[in-house]
């Protein structure tokens, strides 16, 4: 199912990574209503210093339901945002991975 931007809500979170030690953390975003809300990417790495955009979007349908519960003040949707330190070695493996730029 494709939808068009007018059928999603979305919003922009930014996640840095405010460390100046060599190295660079992992992180994940988890969620408590992971079928109502899509989050684009919902993991990466970030070295020291860096910044990422994370897209968090919902369709018109997910956003009736949401309506519905906000209404009620039943609504529980909650997001987390998990990171891990990562070793100067571990940071430039992960990310040479990343790109395919591994060496062997």
């Amino acid at each position: 199912m494709v939808l068009s931007d007018a059928a999603l809500a979305k919003t922009l979170v930014t996640v840095s990574n405010l460390s100046s030690n060599p190295g660079g953390v992992a992180f994940k975003v988890k969620t408590t209503k992971p079928r109502r809300y899509l989050v684009r990417p919902n993991q990466g790495i970030l070295g020291p210093g860096e910044r990422k955009e994370v897209a968090i979007l919902m369709s018109s349908e997910k956003q009736a339901e949401a309506q519905k519960e906000m209404e009620e003040h039943a609504v529980s949707d909650k997001f987390q945002v998990v990171y891990l330190s990562l070793s100067e070695a571990t940071y430039d493996g992960l990310k040479n991975a990343a790109e395919g730029t591994e060496q062997v």
